[in-house]
């Protein structure tokens, strides 16, 4: 700070009043730093305004745009610009796990209540007329103000057709609550999980819900849960199925959600045709219609795992409603649907399995086949088949003949 020498004394001069009052103007105007008239601004230009007796707690703008708050020491306060953008910024450099920092709002209420509230964040903006409104807030109620056993909740509150409503809480007892006040009959409200992958592929894993709970060794252990995964990424045919998955004797087991229907496939050329079966199948409808073929074989169906289709070790009955097939004990290449075909006859049928024992991949069957023209002949049989790992393929077969009609489908149930 420079001030101005008004008037320098000699020895024994008196300083009078006039004197006095000419050198207070003078430091009122030169000497902005220690006072400021009241029609004027003070300019600190990038010095602390200290507040405290041991000077570490202060307000400075020493760097260009932004206001530094020091407490203790140090800046654990800051308001500047990130680019053109307002930011409040809390500050600690602590290098440890400790939580911090912190943003307390805190109602220091003398008649504490339930169901009082105590903070909220507010989101402003400016609706189509200028006015100001609020979009949406972020608010913590007390629930239970009792010592001991306090209870609170938080609440999302957003504006929806110009009206504020609480559309999620989540309460101290863990729950959780999405709320839609729409009138319509659309669905919601809408829970979504989103796996943006720059690269999808089929067979991927998407979204899952796990289910935990503690062990009697005080583990986390995720005892069930539900995931998504996409069959076919391809714009256009995608298809999915969920998971829904168990812990069983300390393993977690994959069992398919009911109702996953595959598209069906036509059955118009080739020897065979296989269908793949998703990962945790347990139950499965193989279901065909106007199927035929060029020769006279009978249908039959090959299972198989990752080793492979199976053509031995089939264990099973067929027989016929007419009595033209009887009793025809086990199957050998693979388990019969019919009898021999008869040329330019359609048939059509459902084949029903179930997973019998996980242990040695034991598959139980069943089928109905019948001719779709005026004969009226049932073929039905019932069988089982052992894998050595688990069923991956099922595989309707002509007996070395060629499929030229009808189609094919899978239903996981």
């Amino acid at each position: 700070m420079a001030v101005t020498v008004f008037k320098t004394f000699i020895a024994g001069e008196v300083l009078t009043a006039s004197d006095l009052n000419s050198s207070l103007t003078q430091l009122t105007n030169n000497g902005m730093d220690l006072w400021s008239p009241a029609t004027e601004s003070a300019d600190f230009d990038g010095q602390k305004l200290i507040l405290d007796s041991d000077a570490d707690t202060s307000i400075t703008a020493d760097t260009d745009d932004q206001i530094d708050f020091e407490l203790v020491g140090a800046d654990n306060f800051r308001m500047l610009l990130d680019g053109s953008i307002p930011d409040f910024r809390a500050e600690w450099a602590d290098a440890g796990a400790t939580v911090g920092p912190y943003i307390s709002l805190y109602r220091n209420s003398a008649t504490p209540a339930d169901e009082d509230f105590v903070g909220e964040f507010r989101f402003l903006g400016e609706d189509s007329d200028g006015n100001t409104e609020e979009y949406a807030t972020i608010a913590c109620q007390l629930a239970d103000v009792t010592a001991g056993t306090e209870d609170a909740r938080i609440q999302f509150n957003l504006k929806s057709g110009g009206t504020k409503r609480n559309i999620l809480q989540f309460d101290s007892g863990a729950d959780m609550r999405l709320r839609d006040f729409s009138a319509d009959a659309t669905a919601g409200p809408v829970f979504i999980m989103h796996r943006d992958s720059a690269s999808p592929a089929d067979a991927d894993i998407g979204p899952q819900i796990d289910f935990d709970m503690e062990n009697d060794a005080s583990e986390q252990i995720t005892y069930a849960s539900i995931r998504a995964v996409a069959d076919d990424v391809t714009d256009g045919t995608e298809d999915g199925h969920l998971v829904f998955s168990s812990m069983i004797a300390g393993t977690e087991t994959d069992s398919l959600s009911p109702g996953i229907l595959y598209a069906a496939t036509a059955t118009t050329s080739g020897t065979a045709h296989t269908l793949a079966i998703p990962a945790g199948a347990r139950e499965l409808v193989v279901t065909f219609a106007g199927v035929s073929t060029d020769g006279t074989n009978p249908l039959g169906i090959e299972l198989g795992d990752s080793g492979g289709l199976e053509t031995s070790g089939y264990v099973g009955t067929r027989a016929s409603t007419d009595d033209t097939v009887t009793n025809s004990g086990n199957f050998t290449a693979n388990a019969s649907l019919t009898i021999a075909l008869v040329s330019a006859r359609t048939y059509s049928g459902r084949i029903d399995f179930t997973l019998l024992d996980s242990s040695t991949n034991t598959w139980a069957f069943s089928s109905t086949v019948g001719a779709d023209d005026t004969d009226d002949t049932i073929y039905y049989m019932a069988g089982s088949k052992s894998l050595d790992t688990v069923l991956t393929q099922i595989s309707l077969v002509a007996g070395g003949d060629t499929f030229d009609g009808g189609k094919i489908g899978l239903l996981v149930k």
